[in-house]
């Protein structure tokens, strides 16, 4: 036998393993990356869902302090505080909007 049908005879069956080996590597990537994929997918739809919750949370706190502020008195320190921390939510409600956005 010649020297390069030796070396072919030894190569073939070399770069047969290697590329085996190479699909086998990259099918598995393939499935960890549509893994990943499918769990993003329902992570951003989840948050999608709490974002809107949140929003119709702050609606009606909001609706609910209106009433109070017409029946009571808005200058009792209780309400004072309530109002700012509403106030607090709606801004960081309105942030977080931007920065989803």
């Amino acid at each position: 036998m010649s020297i390069a049908s030796d070396i072919i005879a030894i190569a073939v069956p070399a770069i047969t393993a290697v590329g085996g080996a190479a699909a086998f590597v990259w099918n598995k990537l393939e499935k960890r990356f549509e893994r990943i994929e499918k769990e993003l997918d329902s992570c951003q739809s989840r948050e999608r869902r709490a974002q809107q919750q949140h929003a119709v949370h702050i609606a009606v706190i909001e609706l609910m302090w209106r009433e109070i502020e017409r029946l009571g008195d808005s200058a009792a320190p209780t309400l004072r505080r309530v109002k700012r921390l509403l106030d607090d939510l709606k801004t960081l409600n309105r942030t977080d909007q931007d920065n989803g956005q």
